[in-house]
């Protein structure tokens, strides 16, 4: 799906329900690999979707703290933190645990 679709989609289901927004999470990783395009897809939605937010997914071949202040400032509220789920944790073998996470968290 597009960005313009799930806009639209997404709008109709503001409507239908009577919300005020929406919070969309922009995952980046799952069991079936990395989508790297999934932050830009979820803000592109976002910019048409009034009184709505996204959170960015982060990804492990960057320094985390530097994508932090790149996603805040591109509009992101938050990050999305699926690593200690354990299906992502047996994906890259490691979760909060790991040394990369320290300066972010």
């Amino acid at each position: 799906m597009s960005a313009d679709e799930g806009a639209v989609y997404l709008n109709d289901m503001i409507e239908r329900k009577g919300y005020s927004g929406l919070g969309i999470m922009c995952c980046g990783t799952s069991t079936l690999g990395e989508f790297k395009e999934t932050n830009k897809i979820g803000m592109e939605i976002i910019k048409k979707l009034p009184e709505s937010y996204a959170f960015a997914g982060i990804f492990h071949d960057r320094d985390l703290v530097e994508q932090t202040k790149e996603y805040m400032a591109q509009g992101f509220k938050g990050i999305k933190l699926l690593e200690g789920k354990p299906s992502i944790y047996r994906y890259y073998g490691y979760g909060f645990e790991h040394p990369m996470f320290e300066p972010f968290f």
